[in-house]
């Protein structure tokens, strides 16, 4: 478990103390933490590192509740013509998953998932792929089956907010190349033989799309020398410097000014006109516009009513409209209409959270929150969907229903940011 921490360096505790019976045992307990605060009159908020709030829990579990709870509870069941809860549950809620998202992180994020579980836990696939279900070891505390789960949910959700999945047309031996290349995509083949698709975050398959675009700019010279080893080994030899984009000797090199990497100036000229970044290492060079339709709208509204995990602070209300329109040359298919989007978001109106509000401003302005493809949850074409930048579309519900509580989340969107230039 103490491997968990460092998925987890902070964690929030929501305690009641009206369910113990011994309150002043509890009020004990909790003063020992020092960033604990009262949320209501019978209810306090603790915050913490992984192992005190998992040290805090145990302990609290061990204290005997006030049954008058229990009572009332089995009371409104028994109204509900549901039956009694004689025992109680030996099993942990499953957690639903898309079959694609669970296999890229079963093949590319083992080693995080082996902490999620830990070792006392086993996680295990339904049948049907769409399930993940949560097995104890013998004798192991539920409780530690509970913590497994809340662990998964906020992995899996982290890495299932940041995917993408796109289709490329490549060869065989161009293929094995990339996948060396790039070891943190997913690439499987489709029915049609040249046509692969290709799982990963959002800068990995910016970095394999301008790599594609070397390669076609370079054509059958390009694929020549990426498959005639002794030409690469000659290359070495003589210490000639191999262009990262289209894998052959560098032609009229440009040397970047900021990172010093250095491509053929033809393959780098070629990958500014789509981002202005270094296609190694992700360094900017100017600021990055995006192909949103520019006949959006961005407002902001605030009110009193604070976020699940933002005690005393209210919430910011973000409201998108971007316009049903023609496409025009920068989008997918140039003429074709598309088909516009309302969406809402939420951010706690607290000193971090009006930073973040700053930021996708300015993202916002730079036509980078949408862009025009294909939706992800309808699989329509031509349709305005989010570009990479997540929003929290819920107040409540945590990661699973993007709401919150999510502590992570404001610190993930800067880095979302930051990736495309906005820090």
């Amino acid at each position: 478990m103490a491997a968990s921490a460092d998925i987890f360096p902070e964690v929030i505790l929501l305690v009641g103390v009206e369910t113990f019976r011994d309150r002043r045992r509890v009020l004990q307990m909790v003063s020992r933490v020092p960033r604990s605060q009262r949320s209501t009159k019978d209810s306090y908020q603790i915050q913490g590192s992984f192992d005190e709030i998992e040290q805090l829990f145990l302990e609290l579990a061990t204290l005997e509740r006030n049954t008058w709870r229990d009572f009332a509870l089995e009371q409104k069941k028994l109204q509900m013509g549901a039956e009694p809860n004689n025992t109680e549950t030996t099993e942990v809620e499953h957690v639903d998953i898309d079959d694609w998202v669970m296999n890229f992180i079963e093949q590319k994020c083992c080693d995080g998932l082996e902490k999620v579980q830990g070792s006392n836990v086993s996680l295990h696939r339904s049948h049907t792929k769409k399930q993940i279900h949560f097995l104890p070891q013998k004798s192991t505390p539920m409780i530690h089956t509970q913590f497994a789960r809340q662990r998964f949910l906020t992995f899996y959700q982290k890495i299932a907010t940041e995917l993408q999945v796109k289709n490329f047309s490549i060869g065989q031996y161009q293929l094995k190349q990339l996948e060396n290349d790039f070891p943190d995509l997913l690439f499987s083949r489709t029915s049609n033989k040249n046509t692969v698709t290709v799982t990963g975050s959002y800068t990995s398959i910016e970095r394999l799309r301008e790599a594609m675009r070397g390669y076609k700019a370079k054509g059958d010279r390009s694929q020549e020398h990426r498959t005639n080893t002794k030409v690469k080994l000659d290359m070495k030899a003589h210490g000639e410097e191999t262009c990262p984009i289209c894998m052959d000797t560098c032609s009229n090199r440009k040397t970047l000014s900021v990172c010093k990497h250095s491509f053929c100036r033809e393959c780098v000229e070629k990958a500014f006109q789509i981002k202005p970044a270094c296609p190694v290492c992700g360094v900017l060079y100017g600021a990055l516009r995006g192909n949103q339709p520019e006949n959006g709208s961005m407002s902001i509204t605030t009110d009193s009513t604070p976020l699940p995990g933002y005690g005393g602070y209210g919430t910011i209300t973000i409201r998108y409209l971007v316009p049903s329109g023609v496409q025009g040359d920068e989008h997918p298919n140039p003429g074709q209409r598309y088909e516009g989007v309302a969406r809402t978001a939420y951010l706690p109106d607290s000193p971090e959270g009006r930073e973040v509000l700053k930021l996708l401003k300015r993202a916002f302005s730079q036509r980078l929150t949408f862009t025009i493809g294909r939706s992800s949850t309808t699989g329509r074409s031509n349709v305005v969907t989010w570009n990479d930048i997540h929003h929290k579309t819920s107040r409540s519900g945590g990661p699973s229903c993007y709401g919150y509580p999510d502590q992570e989340y404001l610190g993930r969107v800067r880095e979302e940011l930051k990736v495309k230039g906005i820090s």
